[in-house]
């Protein structure tokens, strides 16, 4: 009934918009008739403005085709999963995919192809995250299926296709009119249609996760519900922590292994327990959201028929079968060929070598281009420190847009981290030290006897106590030859991308918007991508077509970015002031320039990535504080 109310309004909304449209041209004429033609070309134009809107929105939303994506997992090849999901289809009593795809993400999701206006089936495809197969055991991954092939069979996927190109359009039609008593009628409208349809997708889940219980039982169904979020979370910090070492030292990691390490290391199981409890308390519920909270569905299962517990805790990456095929699969993941499959510990190795001999190098660079040293051999540097001249030595390396009160603190630790990967990368070099691999915290550094390395650790007591002296003994005592220098490592203080913004609004144009530590950098959004994005990020299929269009970006440099000629460089020290507040579904900055002023908005496809809103704090705060001490007040 809800979603008969949903797709009602749906189609209201375009009813209203047509209705608007001749209601405003029959206005405009009417105006012209009676002499008023100033009046009636004005409400000529907006009647013009709504029509062009919206067949802007629908024109482009109808030329968008989903295509599927990743690893496909052929029946042949993959047997015990495609009988699993069989016999998961026959309990939903529902026609199983057509195709099954692994996706790189901690995601489960159908979807169909359908025809004529969803009364023809059509090509139906299972998406399977990697992450779930090293996160879950075969039961819950069974309740996570089985939640997807009900909404085939409670025919929640007949009209998705059809439905989220309407409400794409719908949300671009109110999104491209300007401020003014239309837009704020068919903002309203918009309104209301998310909440109903909201409500009707919250139903659609409660539905789905019956059948969850029907395939795996209540209890494997609430260990996954409960799961997932945590599983979100611990995915994203894997690939930063651990699967971002890979690239730089061209090697192809083992994907599903590691994580399951990851996850299995008692340290992260500990944090993932407790992390699991708080993400799912705080989980938000709004008349707006798509599913209900985890509490209200592990809640609701207690309602459900009892049905025998499913009780399979093999990890369900035992469900692809053969463990040779998995390499292959995760190549066609990966963006492109990093270079040999390696372990983890011989990755870890590799990179935690790179790790401590670049900075070294940039250590000695910055010291002998100072006119600190002459080579930047340990030893020199420790010199300079005793000088009392560390400050000044790494102040190069400080970020410009960090605030004046922080920076002795943070030159501190600059100067603590390259001395001890300076004599970390003379141990190395002389095959007196490596990197173990340590899945709670990347790596452990131990000497040649076997001992933990705490280099770093010995130069903070060092600096406190103010005792070089013993430092370079200990330093000595462990084989450092303090008179060796590194190979010098040329460097570009580089700026640091703290988080992004993308398709916001700034003027009549759309950005994607880069907060650094020293600015800001709006570059522009091609007017179709922005169009189109809505449909595929609706669908859950958005990630991969918005990871690649970021991937591109970010490939570039961000120095290269700001030279484009249509890209458009705030710095720090352009900025006066500025205000971070909320508007009507979203928020808006407003800056203070040197040179005039600066608004910018989040729009319906506004997404973030990294930490945009602290970043952005932290940036008005530092203006805040430079403003405060150029007028005296604390």
């Amino acid at each position: 009934m809800r979603a008969a109310a949903a797709l009602v309004l749906l189609v209201g909304f375009f009813v209203l918009v047509l209705a608007l449209t001749v209601g405003l041209a029959a206005f405009a004429i009417w105006l012209f008739a009676g002499g008023h033609g100033p009046a009636g070309i004005k409400v000529g134009f907006a009647a013009a403005a709504v029509a062009i809107a919206v067949g802007a929105a629908v024109r482009t939303v109808l030329k968008v085709k989903v295509e599927p994506y990743g690893a496909q997992l052929p029946r042949a090849d993959y047997p015990e999963l495609w009988r699993t999901v069989d016999e998961l289809a026959v309990a939903a009593d529902t026609r199983g995919p057509d195709d099954i795809r692994l996706v790189p993400e901690v995601n489960a999701a159908v979807w169909e192809d359908s025809r004529l206006l969803g009364l023809k089936s059509g090509t139906r495809y299972l998406m399977i995250g990697l992450p779930l197969l090293a996160g879950l055991n075969v039961a819950e991954l069974r309740a996570v299926l089985a939640h997807e092939l009900g909404h085939y069979s409670h025919g929640h996927t007949k009209l998705s296709a059809l439905t989220y190109r309407a409400t794409g359009a719908l949300e671009r039609t109110v999104e491209e009119l300007g401020n003014g008593p239309v837009r704020w009628v068919l903002a309203g409208y918009s309104r209301l249609y998310a909440m109903v349809a909201g409500a009707s997708n919250r139903a659609q889940e409660l539905q789905a996760d019956a059948a969850s219980v029907t395939a795996a039982g209540k209890g494997a169904t609430a260990s996954a519900l409960r799961r997932l979020p945590v599983l979100d979370v611990a995915w994203a910090g894997y690939q930063e922590d651990y699967v971002s070492m890979a690239p730089p030292v061209g090697r192809t990691p083992e994907l599903l292994a590691g994580f399951h390490a990851y996850l299995g290391n008692e340290h992260r199981k500990q944090l993932i327990a407790e992390f699991q409890d708080k993400l799912i308390d705080a989980e938000s519920s709004s008349v707006f959201d798509s599913h209900p909270p985890v509490r209200v569905r592990v809640a609701a299962l207690a309602k459900l028929p009892d049905v025998p517990p499913m009780t399979d805790v093999r990890p369900a990456w035992a469900l692809l079968g053969a463990a040779e095929r998995v390499p292959v699969l995760e190549q066609e993941l990966l963006a492109e060929h990093l270079g040999p499959r390696a372990s983890w510990p011989e990755i870890v190795e590799l990179a935690g070598t790179k790790h401590v001999t670049g900075n070294a190098g940039v250590l000695a660079k910055v010291a002998t281009d100072g006119g600190f040293t002459t080579s930047g051999a340990l030893g020199e540097l420790l010199d300079v420190v005793q000088r009392g001249q560390g400050a000044q030595l790494v102040d190069p390396l400080l970020g410009q847009g960090l605030p004046p009160g922080q920076r002795p603190e943070a030159a501190r630790r600059t100067l603590i981290q390259l001395l001890g990967d300076t004599a970390l990368t003379l141990l190395v070099r002389q095959g007196k030290a490596g990197f173990e691999l340590d899945w709670g915290s990347q790596w452990v550094v131990r000497h040649a006897d076997g001992t933990e390395l705490e280099v770093h650790e010995r130069i903070v007591t060092a600096l406190a106590e103010d005792d070089l002296a013993g430092l370079r003994d200990w330093l000595t005592g462990l084989g450092v030859p303090l008179t060796e220098a590194v190979a010098q490592v040329d460097f570009e203080l580089r700026v640091k991308v703290l988080g992004l913004f993308t398709a916001v609004k700034s003027g009549d144009g759309r950005f994607d918007l880069f907060v650094c530590d020293d600015g800001l950098l709006l570059v522009p959004l091609e007017r179709a991508g922005a169009l189109t994005r809505g449909l595929t990020d609706a669908l859950g299929r958005g990630g991969r077509q918005e990871s690649e269009r970021l991937a591109a970006l970010l490939a570039e440099d961000i120095s290269e970015l700001r030279e484009r000629p249509d890209s458009r460089w705030i710095g720090i020290e352009d900025i006066l002031s500025g205000k971070l507040g909320p508007r009507p579904w979203g928020w808006t900055v407003d800056l203070k320039l040197t040179g005039g002023e600066l608004s910018v908005r989040s729009t319906t496809d506004t997404n973030d990535h990294g930490e945009p809103y602290e970043g952005l704090g932290a940036l008005l705060a530092n203006r805040a504080q430079v403003a405060g001490a150029a007028a005296g007040t604390p």
